[in-house]
């Protein structure tokens, strides 16, 4: 996959998006396997499109999340925006943020977090046992299991998929996940209500809270004299997932054939120059 790096300046703030291949704890799609049993039906990628809503991005000396919500007490906001603009996390886009920036604090912050829209527009090709599938057009849940795979090239599309729970619709509503292992920490998730207290259903599900910790040895030190503040995401090989047709939600399908594209994390990082 081809390396790209975007940057775009919010005055003293600059937010960039990295497509470089990062280390999944799922397993990475293979190049153009004969089926996806190695594994097991499911595997990320890094996704053609990748649009997301953000409306605000902090940094925190506490743990913004409690099992209940979420909390910025403890926080200092570095951007926040009431529009509904997309940005493109893909490589080769050009990012257009609209809100407001500000520099962090000095302070040693041990948290960062990102609320979001849950839906997330995207855009997928991934070649199969020498067949290449695209994502098609529409709109699905995360909770369900929507057949949006095409090997027409003439149906080639975006798609919206929000994430309205961390579990099937099969199961009890999920609201809470992780912490998952990103480079330089982990990340933990909360799909909230509008008041970003956790959602205890998928229709009450308005906003992603994603919280990074980390790891101790790459704390976030602010001091004073602090002139830039770049934040970096990274969706290679995890913003996207691809799944085979052989599971049973699927109608237990071939293993050669994909059936599903969907919504995967991304990993942030922080530089800051004085």
């Amino acid at each position: 996959m081809k390396f790209s790096k975007l940057l775009t300046t919010l005055g003293f703030l600059s937010l960039t998006l990295l497509t470089t291949p990062v280390r999944s704890e799922e397993k990475v799609c293979e190049s153009n396997p004969s089926d996806m049993s190695s594994v097991n039906e499911y595997c990320t990628t890094t996704p053609q499109n990748y649009e997301v809503i953000i409306y605000k991005l902090g940094l925190c000396t506490a743990d913004p999340l409690t099992g209940s919500g979420f909390s910025d007490a403890s926080c200092n906001t570095v951007y926040s925006s009431s529009s509904n603009t997309r940005i493109n996390l893909s490589p080769g886009s050009v990012l257009n943020l609209n809100g407001t920036s500000v520099l962090p604090q000095v302070n040693q912050y041990l948290f960062a977090y990102v609320i979001m829209s849950p839906t997330f527009r995207l855009k997928f090709k991934y070649e199969l046992n020498d067949n290449t599938y695209y994502s098609k057009g529409g709109s699905s849940l995360a909770s369900e299991f929507t057949k949006n795979a095409t090997s027409n090239p003439s149906e080639a599309s975006t798609f919206d998929e929000t994430l309205d729970s961390f579990d099937d619709a099969s199961n009890d509503h999920l609201a809470n996940a992780g912490p998952i292992s990103v480079p330089g920490g982990s990340i933990r998730a909360l799909l909230a209500k509008a008041d970003l207290t956790a959602s205890t259903n998928s229709g009450e599900t308005v906003r992603l809270i994603a919280v990074f910790q980390p790891s101790q040895l790459q704390a976030i030190n602010v001091k004073s004299g602090l002139k830039t503040f770049d934040i970096k995401f990274t969706v290679g090989n995890i913003g996207g997932a691809v799944e085979s047709c052989a599971p049973a939600e699927y109608g237990s399908g071939s293993s050669s054939v994909v059936c599903g594209f969907g919504s995967g994390p991304f990993a942030p990082s922080f530089t800051l120059g004085y």
